[in-house]
């Protein structure tokens, strides 16, 4: 009995310490991951970014980590840009990972930075929210903070982007010309877009995108700036109203100087642009209100073109006078200023003549001072159906004159044509009687047909037969091929994504050889080509559109495709080369530049291999 009640402790005391060690196991896994998220600043000026950092610390390298979910809807975002590192302290090993977002608010006052949530390993891990103060105008307070909003008027009064349109009230489809210009007057680097204008409302045309800062000097009140012109487009309204051409955001960085404690400092000399640190900076245009009224419906032709501008219209046949049933080519020659794509051809009919659809061709131009205008040419084949004297009526093509305020009509002179035909107009085909010696000779050239049908039959039954087997087996692989061929043909229709996926390898070993031949026509021509090669696969894999995938964005859809941080590390630090290639030229050379065409033909094959 007491052996019994000893062996019921022990199995007791056992049982505690099995426990024991369980909680303690649990307790060890639960806390061998800690996620926290911190920033660099609280309190920001509209235009000053805020530097967000998530960073995942655990006791073992972690073999995968999903993408967190945090709200962060008030700002806009760039990144993260991802870091590791691997620290030992008292024979204890940490693994710790770095997610940092750069931020911008989009409007001044207290916005929060929500709560990120994480799960590793089914593990789920959540942070604190953060508040942060933005603000546009001086804040009250201490010395420090009056010191911080002056700085930020200072920012604010030397560099800023101006949008301009030439003007603000114009007809439906009447051309409006928006520039966009850097005004700046630092040292400015690493300037880049980060918000491209949709121009929801209207047909836009690009007449000119930088590829590198081209600044002139011009003075603005008392103070001289550098103005770079960074875009140019031609916009059309489609509709009548108000319209607001959306803001453009440029962000760069500029010198930050550190305040001198003495005039003995000793770290003075590191006060230097050269030496200094830099701050990074948003810049963004005003919204540009444009007022589009509606063509006027008095005086509107039936067949108006909608085109919104000038026009003349030549017309032209060759041969004039034809066989009945043979083609004459009628050419139209339409010249004209304004959206020139919204014409469509002219519809001929004339009762005797087939007149089949036109070819058409459309050639667009710029004048000096940026009006966008053009010349179609429209070629029909016209076959005369009987004989007799034809006549093509004037060709109309009806606009509206903006300066004039009142429509017009481009027409053509009337053309003559004469068919030559006899009988054969009524449709009915000659009757040619055949000669004896016609007969004889066919006769002549048709062989007998023996009637031995013995000779024509093999001695060996059908499904005896090699080639037999092969077309019952080549039947079914055929169709089963062309089945692949023709929904692959349809996916890429109806897919944009599966179609700019599959051709993403070619087109960047297209853009690759556009990049080859540009190393001997100097740095920006190369570095732009080059980064549009680099970019344009990254955003032909994950269906963005190119523009918007900055370098902090790139990084941030290949960590989330699963692509190792070396080869995205490569990735960045090619397209820094390029930036620094097409705004800050340093005279690489030809060599240089073969190597980094080496660089970026490898890493693409990489990210190939990784997504």
């Amino acid at each position: 009995m007491k052996g019994a009640c000893m062996l019921e402790g022990l199995g007791g005391s056992v049982m505690l310490v099995i426990v024991g060690l369980l909680s303690l196991s649990a307790t060890v896994q639960a806390a061998e991951v800690e996620v926290s998220a911190d920033v660099d600043r609280r309190r920001v000026a509209a235009n000053e970014a805020v530097k967000l950092t998530l960073t995942i610390t655990s006791e073992r390298q972690l073999v995968h980590v999903s993408a967190p979910q945090i709200n962060l809807g008030a700002f806009d975002v760039y990144g993260p840009a991802i870091s590791t590192r691997m620290e030992i302290v008292n024979r204890r090993t940490s693994f710790s990972r770095d997610l940092v977002y750069t931020l911008y608010a989009k409007r001044p006052g207290r916005h929060k930075i929500g709560a990120a949530t994480l799960t590793i390993e089914g593990n789920a891990y959540q942070t604190k929210s953060i508040d942060i103060d933005v603000s546009a105008q001086k804040r009250p307070g201490s010395k420090q903070s009056q010191n911080s909003t002056a700085a930020n008027d200072e920012l604010t009064d030397n560099l800023f982007l101006r949008s301009q349109v030439d003007r603000d009230t114009v007809y439906v489809n009447e051309q409006v010309t928006a520039s966009f210009d850097l005004c700046y007057r630092y040292n400015l680097r690493d300037v880049g877009f980060t918000e491209i204008p949709t121009f929801s409302g209207f047909w836009s045309h690009e007449l000119f995108v930088a590829q590198r800062l081209d600044p002139k000097v011009e003075t603005m009140g008392d103070r001289q700036f550098h103005v770079a012109p960074l875009r140019r487009m031609a916009l059309f309204p489609t509709r009548d109203g108000v319209h607001e051409i959306d803001v453009m955001a440029v962000t760069c960085a500029i010198p930050q100087r550190r305040q001198r404690r003495s005039a003995f400092d000793a770290l003075s000399l590191f006060d230097d642009p050269l030496f200094g640190r830099t701050q990074s900076v948003m810049v963004r245009s005003q919204l540009a209100p444009i007022f589009a009224r509606p063509l006027p419906l008095s005086g509107q032709p039936d067949n108006f073109s909608g085109l919104v501008g000038s026009l003349a219209i030549n017309a032209s046949a060759e041969p004039r006078q034809v066989a009945m049933g043979d083609p004459v080519t009628l050419r139209l020659q339409v010249v004209g200023t304004g959206n020139m794509q919204s014409l469509s051809a002219p519809v001929i009919n004339v009762p005797g003549l087939k007149v089949y659809d036109p070819k058409g061709d459309m050639q667009q131009t710029t004048s000096a001072n940026g009006r966008l205008g053009g010349e179609a040419t429209y070629e029909y084949i016209i076959i005369p159906e009987r004989g007799g004297v034809f006549e093509i009526p004037p060709v109309e093509i009806s606009y509206f004159d903006p300066e004039r305020h009142q429509y017009g009509v481009a027409a053509t002179r009337p053309i003559r044509l004469v068919s030559e035909g006899g009988v054969e107009a009524a449709g009915l085909a000659p009757v040619h009687d055949m000669t004896r010696s016609e007969i004889e000779e066919l006769g002549n050239d048709i062989r007998h047909i023996k009637p031995d049908v013995a000779a024509l039959h093999s001695p060996r039954s059908l499904y005896r037969q090699s080639w037999f087997w092969g077309i019952q087996l080549a039947l079914p692989i055929g169709y089963a091929a062309l089945l692949f061929a023709r929904r692959h043909q349809e996916r890429l229709r109806s897919d944009v994504a599966y179609a700019r996926r599959r051709g993403a390898s070619g087109a960047a070993e297209r853009r690759l050889r556009e990049a080859t031949a540009a190393i001997g026509e100097g740095e920006a021509l190369f570095f732009a080509t080059l980064q549009t090669a680099l970019v344009g696969f990254v955003a032909d894999q994950v269906n963005e559109p190119a523009p918007g995938l900055d370098r902090a964005r790139c990084q941030l859809v290949l960590a989330a495709r699963g692509v190792p941080d070396t080869t995205i590390r490569q990735f960045d630090g090619l397209l820094k080369i390029c930036e620094e290639g097409r705004f800050s030229p340093s005279e690489i050379g030809v060599t240089r530049r073969q190597q980094v065409l080496a660089d970026s033909e490898t890493v693409l094959d990489e990210l190939r291999d990784a997504t």
